[in-house]
């Protein structure tokens, strides 16, 4: 990896949003990279700071219920994944086929 692909990619390591992947080998390279690194450590202090300085304000009971009733809402308008537009299934049912039993030396199978 190279630091501008490790500088590109930082923000979302240190939000833990990359795929392990990815975040193996910023892992590397920022053993790897002195300068990676304090940029590294740089950034994750800062985010720290913000988020211990920042006041966190809940939002009131009501406000997150009209929101979830909100999103339920839309949710159920939502035609389902498998349904086309004109109601059809998308998803093909298989047919069972039928099936034998066999009696055999070694006991009761299937075909």
């Amino acid at each position: 990896m190279t630091c501008e692909r490790a500088t590109d990619l930082m923000d979302g390591y240190l939000d833990g949003e990359l795929d392990p992947i990815t975040s193996q080998a910023i892992e590397q390279h920022l053993r790897d990279c002195g300068n990676c690194d304090q940029r590294y450590t740089a950034n994750h202090k800062l985010i720290h700071a913000i988020r211990t300085a920042m006041p966190y304000y809940k939002a009131p009971l009501e406000l997150r219920e009209r929101i979830q009733s909100s999103l339920r809402a839309e949710i159920a308008e939502r035609p389902a994944r498998n349904v086309a537009p004109d109601g059809r299934s998308l998803i093909a049912k298989k047919e069972r086929e039928p099936r034998s039993v066999v009696f055999g030396t070694h006991g009761i199978g299937w075909l």
